[in-house]
């Protein structure tokens, strides 16, 4: 067992080829390091930070924790506040973004490996 105490996590700049320049933060908590089989982080997005439309190798779960974001794929979105939890499939092109004028934050959960496609 590991116990990860919040003091040991560093916050950082998120995954460049998903985000670009935009201003996006992430706190990695399970990485490749730890686990074989597991990935956890947490994302901060502020107002107007969106990732570009991506998949992953496994399926990804987002549990929403504070703010308004809103999550889509290549033909559909909705909006998510805290408590929602999004289920991505594995492969499913899809971005997050923070809503208009609003601070969102989520944990995502997946299988190993990183972002496998990011499409322009």
């Amino acid at each position: 067992m590991r116990v990860i105490t919040r003091d040991s996590v560093k916050r950082g700049p998120g995954y460049r080829p998903a985000f670009g320049d935009q201003h996006f933060e992430s706190e990695p908590l399970i990485t490749d390091m730890l686990a074989k089989q597991l990935f956890l982080h947490k994302a901060h997005y502020f107002d107007g930070t969106r990732t570009k439309l991506h998949t992953h190798g496994s399926e990804q779960v987002l549990y929403c924790l504070e703010g308004k974001g809103v999550v889509g794929t290549e033909t559909a979105s909705w909006e998510v506040e805290a408590g929602d939890v999004v289920f991505i499939p594995a492969g499913e092109s899809h971005w997050q973004a923070a809503a208009p004028g609003e601070y969102f934050s989520h944990l995502s959960i997946r299988g190993p490996g990183e972002v496998i496609a990011v499409v322009e």
